[in-house]
């Protein structure tokens, strides 16, 4: 199965900080997806992918207070866990998993960068 992934880098407006409601609909969907992970770990369903996808989700606040989370990032990882959520009900989970890890992984060496530049 094939999906779209978001969040193509063109030209368009700049990124700002997320807003308070914005964070808290990432915090939410951030919570959800990891209680769909727990239960896909408990009872032996989860993918290859699910322990690392926790594990990036659980930094994601620490990212923020590194630099602030866009809008745009907001917007791209909430519907990264809204297909992973999605999918984990079909089964395939597996991909859009990997596709959060690898969005995260880039917001993690982007600030990684500025901190240490």
């Amino acid at each position: 199965m094939q999906h779209e992934r978001p969040g193509g880098r063109h030209a368009g407006p700049p990124a700002v900080p997320a807003t308070t409601a914005q964070l808290a609909g990432l915090w939410s969907a951030v919570s959800a997806t990891l209680r769909t992970i727990e239960g896909r770990l408990r009872y032996y369903t989860g993918g290859e992918h699910d322990t690392r996808l926790g594990e990036q989700l659980t930094l994601l606040p620490v990212m923020h207070e590194w630099a602030a989370v866009t809008d745009v990032e907001v917007r791209d990882v909430v519907a990264l866990l809204t297909q992973f959520e999605t999918l984990s009900v079909g089964g395939e989970a597996n991909e859009a998993a990997y596709d959060v890890i690898t969005y995260t992984r880039e917001m993690i060496r982007s600030r990684l960068r500025a901190v240490l530049v």
